[in-house]
């Protein structure tokens, strides 16, 4: 079983964005586990959820509440965390597609910045003892 972390830093250049959420659209092979928030301030806590199945597209939705409001100048900066129990063969990547939004207004000449496509490279090893 594979461990996948995956390190994403929000950082706010303008004044308070409210209700900002980052939403993750993950492959159906990698399982979410956890958030790890790397902060130093209670405020920053970053809480994830599924937040539906897409049975068509072979996709998860992975829904991060990253501030409210996540304060003008500032940045949070987290950890999501999945586990790969099993590649199917001839797996060769993962793609993750991150993109943040917020209720507040967002200059339109910024806004190109708020989404990354991921893609991480997969590499499959298998050790088998034979013990007579």
């Amino acid at each position: 079983m594979g461990k996948v972390t995956v390190r994403v830093t929000l950082r706010n250049r303008g004044e308070a964005a409210y209700a900002t959420e980052v939403g993750v659209a993950t492959p159906e092979v990698l399982s979410f586990v956890g958030v790890r928030t790397i902060a130093e301030r209670a405020e920053s806590r970053v809480r994830c959820s599924l937040e539906n199945i897409a049975q068509d597209s072979g996709n998860n939705t992975l829904l991060c509440e990253a501030g409210n409001p996540l304060p003008g100048n500032s940045s949070v900066t987290f950890d999501l965390l999945f586990e790969l129990p099993r590649a199917p063969p001839g797996l060769r990547e993962v793609v993750l597609q991150l993109d943040c939004s917020t209720q507040s207004v967002e200059e339109e000449a910024v806004q190109g910045d708020n989404g990354q496509k991921l893609r991480i490279p997969v590499k499959v090893q298998s050790q088998l003892d034979v013990t007579l």
